[in-house]
């Protein structure tokens, strides 16, 4: 079984999501801002492998159904739980902190709405139907506590489409790298 298209704006979406950090890591060291965003965005390459993965097993082509959707986006919630614990755990510098806070404010929010669409085939369309990236806001706060990597496309070689588009319109196919 080769790649699998993913819908870009899914993938950096749930990356995005996932990419959040909480100020606060207990009581060690704090970071500098370039080991936060050195950590933060080893955390978000690892995730993004795994949401590519979650989303190869259960997408077949690029036909998205809700079952199917439904599917992917439970795949994807112990993914986040996952990454949103081991951005809890980095102690940013003092001035990124508050930034780091807003991103796990936000990220948390955006969790519950990711969890809310795995409750039903319909939940699962009406969230992947909103057609652009529910998470923009959680990753443009993760880039003001200097992590980056979480929006950035996936792995080289790893076939997607452009962000806010469906999967389903092959003129949009690309390949990021």
């Amino acid at each position: 079984m080769g790649k699998r298209a993913v819908g870009l704006g899914l993938v950096s979406a749930c990356v995005a999501l996932v990419g959040c950090g909480g100020g606060g890591g207990g009581g060690g060291d704090r970071l500098t801002a370039a080991e936060l965003t050195t950590q933060g965005n080893a955390v978000c390459t690892v995730v993004k492998e795994e949401v590519v993965k979650a989303a190869q097993t259960v997408v077949t082509g690029i036909t998205f159904t809700p079952e199917k959707m439904q599917e992917f986006y439970t795949k994807l919630v112990p993914v986040l739980d996952k990454a949103i614990a081991g951005f809890k755990k980095l102690n940013p510098p003092s001035d990124l902190e508050p930034a780091m806070d807003a991103a796990i404010e936000q990220a948390e929010i955006d969790q519950k709405t990711l969890v809310g669409a795995t409750r039903s085939q319909e939940a699962a369309k009406n969230f992947y139907d909103i057609g652009v990236d529910p998470f923009i806001a959680t990753g443009q706060k993760l880039s003001a506590a200097g992590i980056t990597g979480c929006r950035e496309a996936p792995a080289e070689g790893t076939s997607t489409t452009v962000a806010g588009t469906k999967p389903t319109d092959p003129t949009t196919t690309t390949t990021a790298g």
